[in-house]
C-alpha cells in the first residue's frame, strides 16, 4: 500500500515537521544580534525581536497598540512627514533597482519618550520588509562634542591670528619709516632681512585659516560636475576650452574639496605659459576610480614633481597643492601628478570603492 498525505501518520509526521520549521524560524529571529522588526503593506509592525524591545522599550504584548508605530516613532509631524517620505522614496528606489533598502539615519522616539539616532536600512521580502536599526546616538553625540569643542578653537585662533596680524602691519609700517630715514646699505640690508621675515609670518598666519576649515564639517557626497562648474564660474577663464566628461560622477569627500578643483585650474592659468584647453575625464578599475584633470601647458617637471605636494613648494604661496591633499585626504582619496614636462600636467585623483557614486537619471 502507498502512503498518501491523507494517511495520519504522514499528516503527523507533516505538522510535526512543520512546527519544527516555525520553532527554528522564531528561535533565529530572536537571536539575530541586531534590532529589527517587520512590517506589512499596510505599515503594521507585525513582529519585532528581543533587541527591538530592549532597545525602544516595546515588548511583544505591545503590538496590538502599535498599529501607527511610525507615529510614535516620528511624534513630530513635519519631521514626521519628511521621515515618511524619505523611506518610501528609498522602498521604490530599491524595488526598481533590485537591491535593499540603504542605511538612513532618522531621529526615533522610545515608549518611554527618549529620542535616539537610529541608522536604519531594510530588506524587502514580498509584500513586507524588515527594518533593521543600529543605535548612532553615543557616536553623534562624540562627534558633535568634538565640532564644537573645534568650533571654540577656531574662535580662538581667528581670535589669535588677527590681532597677529594686526602686530604685524604696525612692524611693517615701521620698516618702512626706518627705510625712509636711512640710506646706509648695511642697515638698508638688515630692513630688507626683517621685511622678509615680517612676509613669511604673515604666509604662515595666513596658511593656518584655510587650514583649520580642513575637516571642521562633515564630508558628503558632492556632484563632480557640478562642483568644477562652480570653480569655473568663480575664475573666469578666458579663451580657455574645458571640458568636462564627469557627468553623473559623484564623490564622497570634505566640502572644501570644491577648493581643489579651483587650485589645479588656477594653478593651469598661472603657471601653465601657453594653456588653451583643460580637460576632467575619469576611469573606473577594480581598485576604484580615478579621475584626472589635464591642460596643454608646459607642465611640470620630474624634479619639482618630487616636492610638488610640499607645504611651501611653489611660486605663489606654496600652499594650494598641499591643502588639496589634506582636504582630498580625509576621505581616503589620493591626488598625484604624471604628466609630461612640455605637455601638459595630469593629475590623477584616485577615489577609492565607496567614496564614488554615479547619479540615476
Amino acid at each position: 500500500m502507498v502512503p498518501t498525505d491523507r494517511d495520519p501518520a504522514n499528516r503527523k509526521g507533516a505538522d510535526d515537521a512543520l512546527r519544527d520549521s516555525e520553532e527554528r524560524y522564531r528561535t533565529l529571529l530572536r537571536v539575530i544580534p541586531v534590532p529589527f522588526c517587520i512590517v506589512d503593506a499596510e505599515g503594521v509592525l507585525v513582529y519585532m525581536n528581543d533587541r527591538f524591545s530592549r532597545m525602544f522599550g516595546y515588548t511583544p504584548e505591545d503590538m496590538h497598540t502599535l498599529q501607527e508605530w511610525w507615529v510614535q516613532a516620528y511624534p513630530d509631524a513635519a519631521y514626521r512627514a519628511w521621515a515618511m517620505e524619505t523611506w518610501d522614496a528609498d522602498m521604490k528606489r530599491a524595488v526598481l533597482e533590485g537591491t535593499d533598502i540603504l542605511p538612513r539615519e532618522y531621529r526615533v522616539t522610545c515608549k518611554n519618550g527618549d529620542e535616539r539616532i537610529e541608522e536604519i536600512s531594510g530588506i524587502i521580502l514580498g509584500d513586507q520588509f524588515i527594518a533593521t536599526f543600529l543605535d548612532v546616538t553615543d557616536r553623534r553625540l562624540v562627534e558633535e562634542a568634538f565640532r564644537e569643542a573645534n568650533r571654540k578653537l577656531n574662535i580662538l585662533n581667528s581670535i589669535t591670528r588677527h590681532d597677529i596680524l594686526n602686530q604685524l602691519m604696525g612692524l611693517n609700517g615701521y620698516i618702512e619709516l626706518m627705510k625712509m630715514k636711512t640710506k646706509d646699505p648695511e642697515l638698508l640690508g638688515y630692513l630688507k632681512k626683517e621685511e622678509s621675515a615680517a612676509t613669511a609670518i604673515q604666509r604662515q598666519i595666513e596658511f593656518t585659516r584655510f587650514y583649520q576649515d580642513i575637516g571642521m564639517t562633515a564630508a558628503e557626497w558632492h556632484d563632480v560636475e557640478k562642483t568644477i562648474a562652480t570653480s569655473i564660474q568663480q575664475l573666469r577663464p578666458h579663451g580657455i576650452t574645458i571640458d568636462l566628461h564627469v557627468a553623473g560622477l559623484e564623490i564622497y569627500a570634505d566640502p572644501l574639496v570644491e577648493k581643489v578643483f579651483y587650485n589645479l585650474m588656477e594653478n593651469s592659468l598661472r603657471h601653465g605659459d601657453h594653456v588653451t584647453r583643460m580637460e576632467f575625464t575619469y576611469t573606473e578599475s577594480a581598485d576604484g576610480l580615478v579621475l584626472v584633470y589635464h591642460d596643454d601647458g608646459v607642465g611640470i617637471t620630474a624634479e619639482d614633481r618630487k616636492r610638488l605636494f610640499q607645504k611651501g613648494f611653489g611660486k605663489n604661496t606654496g600652499l594650494g597643492l598641499f591643502l588639496s591633499r589634506e582636504i582630498l585626504l580625509i576621505t581616503g582619496i589620493v591626488i598625484s601628478e604624471n604628466g609630461e614636462a612640455g605637455k601638459g600636467v595630469r593629475f590623477e585623483v584616485r577615489v577609492p570603492k565607496g567614496a564614488y557614486r554615479f547619479r540615476h537619471h
